[in-house]
């Protein structure tokens, strides 16, 4: 009876330090991704600026013969007769400034795509850690925390012990659950790479396919 009682105290303080470290790495992670999320919104706000720069080099061209060099900014009237204030660099000529507005006006352009799939890729982190931290407050199960210290450490959260590479690779596809419900079999994907696993291997034509967000 001692030897039994010690081991659940010893599996009960496993079990703890284990949620922790899943906890610890999680919060981690989210708050990075978050800054990243955060950083790329205002990267993408600054790329959206690529017409304006378009609009404001042919402004300057469309003016050549009232511009001069040494000038810093200058009032111009767009087709629509509305007037803008282009800034310009006093130490370049007015075509110059053009084609200045033009080499931003690709850059940005260029970067816009890029910009929107590494953002999509944040949220779609944000997303993942934020469920799996609200999953972490309802799990006490040693088996499920297992799971999510060895999709942390697929993730590269964290580094991967040699225990948990071996698991990860004998055991089942760690992005999928189920819940039993009534009779009924919920196949639920964790992520995305769960998500794929489940509807391109797991799914039958006879299927429901719902989507869930939170």
């Amino acid at each position: 009876a001692a030897e039994m009682h010690y081991e659940h105290l010893v599996d009960q303080q496993r079990v703890a330090a284990l949620r922790e470290e899943v906890r610890s790495t999680a919060a981690k992670a989210l708050a990075r991704a978050e800054r990243r999320r955060v950083a790329l919104c205002a990267d993408l706000q600054a790329v959206r600026q690529a017409e304006e720069y378009r609009r404001k080099g042919e402004l300057v061209l469309a003016n050549l013969q009232q511009l001069k060099a040494g000038m810093e900014h200058a009032e111009l009237a767009g087709y629509d007769g509305i007037r803008v204030s282009v800034q310009l660099d006093s130490r370049r000529t007015p075509s110059q400034n053009a084609g200045l507005y033009f080499k931003k006006y690709k850059k940005a352009k260029a970067a816009l795509p890029l910009v929107r799939a590494r953002l999509r890729q944040a949220e779609e982190e944000v997303s993942y850690l934020r469920t799996l931290l609200i999953e972490l407050e309802h799990t006490t199960a040693g088996e499920a925390l297992d799971r999510m210290r060895f999709e942390l450490q697929d993730r590269g959260y964290a580094k991967q012990r040699a225990e948990a590479r071996r698991k990860t690779v004998e055991g089942p596809a760690s992005g999928v659950r189920t819940i039993l419900f009534q009779g009924w079999e919920i196949l639920v994907g964790r992520n995305s790479a769960g998500n794929d696993h489940l509807t391109t291997q797991l799914a039958r034509p006879v299927d429901i396919w719902l989507h869930a967000e939170g």
